[in-house]
């Protein structure tokens, strides 16, 4: 079974220019697919400290990969992939520990079903730079076509040209203001298509790259359910006679 994105699933939980923690944010993860996954990125600006813990329906995340955009400032920013296998399902809550600081930051949830419920998570991969380089892709090795890469990545300022790479999938595009100097970016998308190395996240084309970096994971396919060997027919002696009967009328 593939691993793959459940549509209509994706939702932004907050983004703003004072991010605060102290909110529940609601989410529907649904109800449908099979080895369900439930994806949450979080970013913030470095002035932050960021999230020390998240719960979806009281269930704890793991915290599965970081990106930092290690400016010497506090107008950076770190992004976040926390993960729960098997959700709960329905509308719950994301609950986030932690201090936002009142910095620009921004959340989403998503849900990715036909995943490895025992190991779900296979090659992980960052890159970050400094303006004016662009790091808002990353190369990933992906193990199989079943398999899907998730990525969320983090821009200090405003998102300009930002669009997904391509063969590359991008579910939110977001800035926390529409300002090309005061504001964060940030985003979440997928790729399903190819095999071995292969490059994810969304390109600048306004160019000038302020400080940015990106984060991706592969999810693992879940395997196939097994159906067992198939049943052999026994004829039975009344056919097999029928049978040799025939051929031997028919052969004289």
């Amino acid at each position: 079974m593939a691993a793959a994105y459940l549509p209509g699933s994706i939702s932004t939980l907050f983004n703003t220019e004072g991010a605060s923690y102290t909110n529940h944010f609601p989410y529907d993860s649904g109800t449908t697919g099979a080895d369900r996954f439930l994806v949450v990125t979080i970013m913030h600006e470095n002035g932050a400290s960021g999230p020390t813990a998240v719960t979806y329906g009281g269930v704890s995340l793991t915290l599965s990969k970081t990106v930092v955009v290690n400016a010497p400032d506090d107008f950076s920013e770190t992004g976040y992939l926390w993960t729960l296998v098997n959700p709960p399902t329905g509308l719950n809550d994301v609950v986030i520990s932690g201090n936002a600081g009142g910095r620009d930051g921004g959340a989403t949830a998503a849900v990715y079903t036909g995943v490895d419920q025992a190991s779900p998570i296979g090659n992980t991969a960052v890159n970050s730079a400094l303006s004016p380089t662009s790091a808002t892709t990353v190369s990933i090795t992906k193990q199989s076509e079943d398999n899907t890469v998730v990525w969320a990545y983090v821009v200090d300022q405003g998102q300009g040209g930002l669009s997904a790479a391509a063969d590359n999938t991008a579910l939110v595009i977001a800035e926390t203001a529409l300002s090309s100097t005061k504001a964060s970016s940030f985003g979440t998308g997928y790729r399903t298509l190819g095999v071995g190395v292969v490059l994810v996240g969304v390109v600048d084309s306004a160019g000038g790259s302020p400080d940015n970096g990106i984060a991706a994971m592969e999810l693992i396919a879940s395997a196939p359910v097994s159906t067992g060997p198939a049943t052999p027919i026994n004829p039975g002696a009344i056919n097999i006679l029928t049978t040799s009967a025939r051929l031997t009328w028919e052969q004289g």
